[in-house]
């Protein structure tokens, strides 16, 4: 994943002197404004809800792992009729805060993204949960949400044109451009 960034919806941020030896549980919920960013971000038509439920566990050398699951619902336009569409994302993550001079150095080679949980730094000693989250979410999207009735149709003139229809495409014109010179 990326850094944060100041641009990110949610405003997440967990102190990591605030987390207990042990760990922490926590269950945060989107607030109303967070759910409009979120949806003008993503180009959703709505997001009516956001909750992350994680643990937080603290690892040697000032480390920290955060485990959780994500459940949005979302609207989108559907892709052909512009309909809306709506959607449930239940995404899981697996992230690591390491301080940024601790962060190993990428090896050259084969990567395998099953070896463990990812590594992002840690931002002025705190966790940017609110940018993994935000992430996570944006990667779980519908690329093209489409109604399970949804059929693209072409318009009547075209379905008449038969044979011809493909004298429209620019390859069948530059083919025939081809075949005149």
């Amino acid at each position: 994943m990326s850094e944060p960034s100041d641009k990110v919806p949610l405003d997440w941020v967990v102190d990591t002197d605030s987390v207990p030896d042990q760990g922490q549980t926590l269950e945060l919920v989107a607030s109303a404004e967070e759910r409009a960013a979120i949806a003008r971000a993503l180009d959703l038509i709505d997001c009516k809800l956001v909750r992350v439920d994680c643990k937080i566990v603290p690892k040697p050398d000032d480390r920290y792992r955060v485990t959780g699951q994500i459940t949005a619902e979302v609207t989108q336009s559907c892709v052909v009729t512009l309909d809306p569409v709506p959607g449930t994302i239940e995404e899981t993550f697996d992230v690591e805060f390491w301080p940024q001079d601790r962060i190993p150095a990428p090896r050259g080679g084969e990567l395998d993204i099953d070896d463990g949980p990812e590594i992002e730094p840690l931002a002025a000693g705190s966790i940017p949960l609110g940018a993994i989250v935000f992430e996570y979410l944006a990667s779980a999207i519908d690329l093209f949400p489409r109604k399970p009735d949804a059929v693209f149709e072409q318009d009547s003139a075209t379905h008449a044109k038969g044979a011809d229809a493909d004298s429209d495409n620019p390859f069948a014109v530059l083919a025939q451009l081809k075949r005149e010179t």
